[in-house]
Order: C-alpha cells, then sequence, then structure tokens
C-alpha cells in the first residue's frame, strides 16, 4: 500500500511539473495567435488546453510507472523491456492524435493566409503532434527511471534481507555443530576408545579437533571446494562409524572432473547429520547413505525409518537452502518417497 501512494504521489506531481512547463508554452503560443487575430481563444480553451495536457500526462505517467505488464486482449506488453515500451506507448500516441490533433485541423485550415502566417497553418498542427510526442517521450524516460530506481532498492533490500537470513544461517548452523551433544557423544565415543585402544583414541581425538578447526576456519566463508569439504566429510564420517560402527553404511561415488566444483562448506556434513538425526537404525537394520555426482549436482539420500523427533522444524535443509539462493539462481532440490529420502545440492562454479 506505501508504494502505491508512493507511485500516485510521483505521477501527480510530476505530470503537474510537464503541465507547468508545457503549459507556459503554450499558452504563450495561443495568446500571441490571439494577439496577431490568426485565431480567438477564450479562457475556457486556455483552461482546456491545461487539462489535457495534465490528463495526457497522467495517462502517460500512469502506464509508465504502475505497470510492468500490459495486457491488452492477446497483445502483451512488457513494460520492463526496451521493445515493450515502445511499441505500447506508440499504441498509446498514436490513437491520441486523432483525438486530439486531426479535429483542430479543419479549424487550422480555415485560418486566413497571412504573411507572417506562412509557417503556422502546418506548424501549429505539428506542434500539437509534437506536444503529445513530448509528454510521451517525458513520461518514458521518468517511468524508466523510477522503475530503474525502484528495482535497484528493491534488490538492495532484498540482497540486506538475505545477507541477514545468510548470516543467522550460518551461527545456526555454527550453533548445530558446536552443540553439546555432539560433543557429549563424541567425549563419550573416545572414553570408550581410551581403554579399549589408546592408539584409535587418539586419532579419534585428532578427528574430533579436525572437524572443529574445519568449522571454525570456514565461519564467514561462503564457499569451498568440493574436495576440501568432502576431506572433511572424511573426517566427520570417520567419527560416525566409530559411535556407530556398521548400524550407519556410507557409499560415494563422485565424478573427478566435479572435484573443483564448490559447495557451501559443511553443508554435506549437514544432511548426514539431518539423517541420523531423523532415522531409527541399528547393525540389523543399518542407515544407508550415499553421497554422488550427477548433473552437475550433489545428491545425498538415505534409506527411511522415520523416528520421532522434537523441535522438528528442518532448520539444516532451510538454511542451506536459504544460503544458495543468496549465492546463486539454483536452489536445493528436496525428494522424499515412502523409502528414500534425497536432497540434491548444486554444485557451483
Amino acid at each position: 500500500m506505501k508504494q502505491f501512494y508512493t507511485r500516485v504521489i510521483v505521477v501527480m506531481l510530476t505530470a503537474m511539473i510537464i503541465t507547468f512547463m508545457m503549459g507556459l508554452s503554450q499558452v504563450n503560443v495561443m495568446i500571441r495567435l490571439t494577439e496577431l487575430d490568426i485565431y480567438k481563444f477564450d479562457a475556457f480553451d486556455y483552461i482546456r488546453r491545461i487539462g489535457l495536457i495534465f490528463m495526457v500526462s497522467l495517462l502517460f505517467l500512469s502506464a509508465n510507472i504502475f505497470y510492468n505488464q500490459i495486457n491488452i486482449g492477446k497483445l502483451s506488453f512488457n513494460l520492463t523491456k526496451p521493445l515493450g515500451i515502445i511499441t505500447f506507448n506508440l499504441l498509446i500516441f498514436i490513437p491520441l492524435q486523432f483525438i486530439l490533433v486531426v479535429p483542430r485541423a479543419e479549424k487550422i485550415a480555415s485560418i486566413p493566409r497571412r504573411a507572417e502566417l506562412d509557417y503556422s497553418n502546418g506548424g501549429i498542427l505539428i506542434g500539437l503532434m509534437m506536444s503529445s510526442l513530448v509528454l510521451m517521450l517525458v513520461s518514458v524516460l521518468i517511468g524508466t527511471v523510477y522503475r530503474f530506481m525502484r528495482d535497484n532498492y528493491q534488490m538492495r533490500l532484498k540482497n540486506e534481507i538475505l545477507q541477514k537470513e545468510t548470516a543467522e544461517a550460518r551461527f545456526a548452523n555454527l550453533k548445530e555443530q558446536l552443540n553439546p551433544h555432539f560433543l557429549f557423544n563424541s567425549l563419550s565415543t573416545l572414553n570408550g576408545l581410551i581403554d579399549e585402544s589408546p592408539i584409535k583414541a587418539k586419532k579419534f581425538l585428532y578427528d574430533i579437533s579436525d572437524v572443529y578447526r574445519y568449522v571454525l576456519k570456514n565461519e564467514g566463508v561462503n564457499l569451498v571446494l568440493l574436495t576440501e569439504e568432502m576431506d572433511f566429510v572424511n573426517v566427520y564420517l570417520g567419527i560416525i562409524k566409530e559411535r556407530f560402527g556398521d548400524a550407519v553404511m556410507i557409499k560415494k561415488n563422485i565424478d573427478c572432473k566435479f572435484m573443483r566444483a564448490k559447495v557451501l562448506p559443511l553443508s554435506i556434513q549437514m544432511l548426514i547429520e539431518n539423517a541420523i538425526k531423523h532415522n531409527n537404525f541399528d547393525s540389523l537394520h543399518p542407515l544407508c547413505i550415499s553421497i554422488h555426482s550427477n548433473d552437475e549436482q550433489l545428491e545425498v539420500e538415505n534409506n527411511l525409518r522415520p523416528r520421532f523427533v522434537a523441535n522438528n522444524h528442518s532448520l539444516g535443509l532451510y538454511n542451506i537452502n536459504q544460503r544458495y539462493k543468496y549465492l546463486s539462481d539454483k536452489e536445493v532440490i528436496i525428494k522424499k518417497t515412502e523409502s528414500l529420502f534425497k536432497v540434491q545440492i548444486p554444485l557451483l562454479k
């Protein structure tokens, strides 16, 4: 509603300015013609002329400022494109000449010829046509500038919102990775390994350190190479396998040509964590996770044995999707069947 009132104010003020500037010149011409006894204009003629200028200004300005797309029958005019702007405004301009100019042609033709009027017989008619043409061109220019400024403002506003959401997504993602549950589970596993195998415990501790190091290193980083992300994922999967053993099965098949592509940091890890969090599994009914490339997309899919999770709002998937929207024109694709859950994330260049 606020944008509508802003446009109305812009149209009204601009129309009044155009009317004042063009009205003065045309009224001066009309006064001159009256003084030369060429044509008698009365007060109503002046008011009508000013009113016509104002109405034509409103017509062209409204069309060029209020609308991005105008449909007339089967004809469609895209007023965000130069061709659409030109053809639509000419469609208004040409009939307008028959309404405003042609009726005056008879009166102009009846004006007695005088030496001082040799240039005026055609000049008055041309002047009337040029007035409408100038109004059209000015309104197109103003409408284009206004639309550019409006779109630029909306784009900046959208970018600010997306930047805020991206920052929130990063923060939420960081908290997710550093949450007490992950740390508690990892330390519990580490405690069991210390007595069982000090060598395994030492490696497990290094893996935990690498995970946290990667998380902290990429806080604030938009994109990382897929090869870097997969190195991190392999370390993370080592921790998962140590925790769950044969209850989690991992299969990877990524074409080497995509390893230099870019992905969001921690995105693959979050999808793996999402699968673990939302499914029941054990060694007899393992959770099978597949990570593979497919036509410039990376697919992470898992079999489904859903379990109830409190406060399940799919925040992780939402964050990933919002971050991809911010960085590109591509989105995350989610596919779900009764037995399979698949997420496709774009591989960016």
